[in-house]
């Protein structure tokens, strides 16, 4: 399968087989969103895998606020919590390094006059709402990797976001930094609904009625 053909293919599962997710899989699933690009290489992601059934069902009652989702968090045999470190900035002068070991040349790895990352200076001066809401954008592109990941498997996702994100952080005792940006189940699809309608692309892209080049 081509990414093009998953990009086509990729649906949003809302049931599910109770077929286990074969753990070399869901090893391959993941790392597709450890290799996701990130700004400043920082890597703002991390990953709770919940397949324990207690777990599920607390989220479902307790976290979901949709009663679809809870009953696709009761069904589906994994569930995956993407998190992001909202303060992750402190570790950009350590990626940035490694970056620069990558790309000698990469022009923002040099430090302010304070020894500081002049990206790191810029993130610490960010207030954390929108510290956390830059690396929850890095964390959708690794979710947006993975999905496609599954899909190639085939495997079904359902990206989820009507949750308490509060109850979820206490259930999945998730510590301080880290904050739940997005859920998926994961699993052998028990359905297979019709593709959903999408805009033309002609009423997304408007270079050209300015002159310019797509």
């Amino acid at each position: 399968m081509t990414v093009r053909e998953a990009i086509e293919a990729r649906r949003s599962i809302r049931k599910y087989l109770p077929e286990p997710v074969a753990e070399e899989d869901l090893q391959q699933i993941l790392d597709a969103g450890r290799l996701a690009p990130s700004g400043c290489n920082a890597q703002p992601w991390r990953f709770v895998v919940v397949r324990d059934a207690a777990i599920k069902e607390q989220l479902a009652a307790e976290a979901m606020t949709l009663q679809i989702n809870a009953s696709i968090c009761r069904a589906a045999p994994v569930m995956i919590a993407c998190l992001a470190v909202v303060d992750a900035h402190c570790e950009i002068p350590q990626r940035l390094a490694e970056l620069s070991e990558a790309v000698p040349d990469f022009a923002n790895a040099a430090p302010t006059s304070d020894g500081k990352s002049v990206l790191t200076s810029r993130f610490e001066a960010m207030p954390r709402e929108a510290r956390s809401a830059y690396m929850s954008l890095n964390v959708a592109i690794a979710l947006t990797q993975m999905v496609l990941q599954a899909t190639e498997l085939g495997y079904g996702t359902c990206w989820l976001g009507a949750f308490d994100r509060a109850l979820a952080q206490q259930i999945l005792e998730i510590p301080d930094g880290l904050e739940v940006v997005a859920m998926t189940p994961l699993g052998r699809p028990a359905e297979d609904p019709p593709s959903r309608p999408r805009l033309e692309l002609e009423a997304l892209v408007f270079g050209d009625r300015y002159g310019d080049p797509l």
